[in-house]
């Protein structure tokens, strides 16, 4: 017998209404995603971690084989100098 999974999205109990304790980072004025957002925080970790291997000298393609990310995407953030430049179309 299978159990449904878990709903991530519920809100807790006793937490309704109320105000945030952790207060949102203003924005860089070129990013069109907040400090917190999580897209933001993944997409720049994957950028410095990118930049932080093909800067130790790794290939592209090893740094692909490391990460487990296909070439275009190690390519594409490759050629960004700044994780904002990736969150363009979003």
């Amino acid at each position: 017998m299978r159990l449904p999974a878990p709903r991530l999205s519920a809100p807790r109990p006793g937490t309704a209404g109320q105000p945030q304790e952790q207060e949102e980072a203003e924005p860089t004025a070129s990013s069109p995603w907040p400090t917190g957002h999580r897209f933001a925080e993944r997409t720049r970790a994957k950028h410095a971690t990118i930049h932080a291997l093909l800067t130790a000298g790794h290939s592209k393609r090893s740094v692909a084989r490391q990460l487990g990310m296909t070439l275009n995407t190690i390519l594409r953030f490759s050629r960004a100098t700044t994780p904002e430049e990736l969150f363009t179309g979003q």
